[in-house]
């Protein structure tokens, strides 16, 4: 008697294949035979797949093979937000980008800017939000924080030689530039942090 390791029932020692070292294989028969089936499904797929190319296309996107290839064609080859081709050891193709609305096709990403699109839900106002974050890292102008007589703080973005006073959001009161609270350009040497 032996047991079988996938089903783990306990079995003749017949119901196991011979293998060519005059030992019985781990997983019985019926086992091995449930595996192959599975294979043999997964490899027809496979090779139907190969034979009809934009079959995953049209059913995804609604677009044929000879029209991704016109888009990539269009695209000259590169992802329509980077500009940059696919590259690396699998040279993945570009991924059909569409509108998860109304399902009509923008163009063809990299996997990273297609990821990005998706992370953020297509939403227009993150990438305005990024828009605006990096470039607030471009202004040399710092923000300085200010301070009225009420002892209200706010923070404002405006040149140092700017000597005007700010009025209060708070009260309306007059205030006065007290620190620098973010550094108008911070960058990174080869000497170590600065500004």
């Amino acid at each position: 008697m032996r047991v079988c390791r996938r089903c783990g029932d306990e079995k003749q020692e017949d119901q196991f294949k011979p293998l060519p070292s005059g030992n019985r294989s781990k997983v019985c028969r019926r086992c091995h035979r449930q595996n192959c089936d599975k294979q043999k499904i997964r490899d027809a797929g496979k090779r139907w797949r190969d034979k009809n190319p934009g079959y995953e296309l049209k059913k995804r996107y609604g677009i044929s093979a000879e029209e991704y290839q016109k888009l990539f064609a269009l695209q000259k080859g590169c992802c329509a937000i980077c500009g940059k081709k696919p590259s690396g050891v699998r040279k993945k193709r570009l991924s059909v980008d569409h509108n998860h609305v109304t399902d009509i096709v923008r163009g063809l990403l990299c996997g990273l800017c297609n990821a990005w699109l998706g992370r953020i839900c297509d939403k227009i106002e993150i990438v305005l939000f990024v828009v605006t974050y990096l470039r607030r890292g471009e202004t040399t102008i710092p923000i300085y924080e200010h301070m009225c007589p009420n002892n209200h703080k706010f923070e404002r973005l405006h040149k140092s030689a700017d000597d005007l006073p700010e009025p209060c959001p708070h009260c309306g009161a007059s205030a006065e530039k007290v620190e620098i609270s973010v550094p108008a350009k911070f960058q990174w040497g080869s000497k170590g942090r600065g500004f």
